[in-house]
């Protein structure tokens, strides 16, 4: 890509311009396998990004409700009205959970109607009205689980593990001192979570390496016998 993009034609282009075609390319690269793995469905938080990659899409619950749980309402029938809602909200997440195991087509037209008339319901409480009226624009993605045979989990938790030991690192050291510490902690965090995800020892993969015993076998092996990752 590198090559291709110093091209003439190419370089007096405008930035954002360039980043567009990239991400196009390797989203390309992506459905087309030559990444490695092919896509289904994607299941994402709202950002902007993620929109128009797959037909099916589904939002994550827990960063939607965020948007509520950060409502601080003075007046108590404000402070009632927001925590009957996030109530009903949990309740309903839990019948869209039972549907993607049961596939009960009621109780699919149930969550469908129940969705609907919840977030569609007047509280009286402004900020919290146009919050859920917010959520009612996004009902598609929200309930994606009901509209595809593929079974599409309703969170994205299974990503932000991915990247929590990042996260805790970048609060601890806020940045690296080279380029060449980022690309040695960018490779520790991956090698660290490959293990977790395979029930390997970070700690005993790398006794292993440095004093050359042999006992764990390479991971591309472990990763291989272990399909499921």
């Amino acid at each position: 890509m590198e090559v291709f993009f110093k091209k003439k034609y190419l370089i007096k282009l405008k930035p954002r311009v360039l980043e567009s075609i990239k991400t196009a390319m390797l989203v390309g690269a992506f459905y087309d396998g030559e990444l490695g793995i092919v896509g289904k469905a994607l299941v994402s938080d709202d950002a902007g990004q993620f929109n128009h990659l797959y037909d099916d899409h589904g939002l994550c619950w827990y960063h939607e409700l965020r948007h509520y749980k950060e409502l601080n309402p003075v007046l108590s029938v404000h402070q009632n009205s927001l925590k009957l809602f996030l109530r009903e909200a949990k309740e309903i997440y839990q019948s869209l959970k039972k549907w993607i195991d049961s596939r009960d087509n009621l109780i699919r037209n149930y969550i469908l109607k129940w969705f609907n008339d919840f977030f569609r319901r007047k509280t009286g409480y402004r900020q919290l009205d146009k919050i859920k009226a917010r959520s009612l624009k996004k009902m598609g993605k929200l309930l994606a689980p009901l509209f595809t045979e593929i079974k599409i989990p309703l969170t994205n938790n299974e990503s932000e593990r991915d990247i929590r030991g990042k996260s805790i690192k970048k609060k601890i050291s806020l940045f690296d001192r080279s380029e060449a510490g980022v690309l040695a902690r960018d490779f520790y965090l991956g090698l660290k979570e490959t293990c977790r995800k395979n029930k390997v020892s970070f700690y005993n993969l790398l006794l292993d390496r440095a004093l050359n015993l042999k006992q764990i076998p390479q991971l591309s092996e472990i990763i291989r016998l272990n399909p499921q990752y």
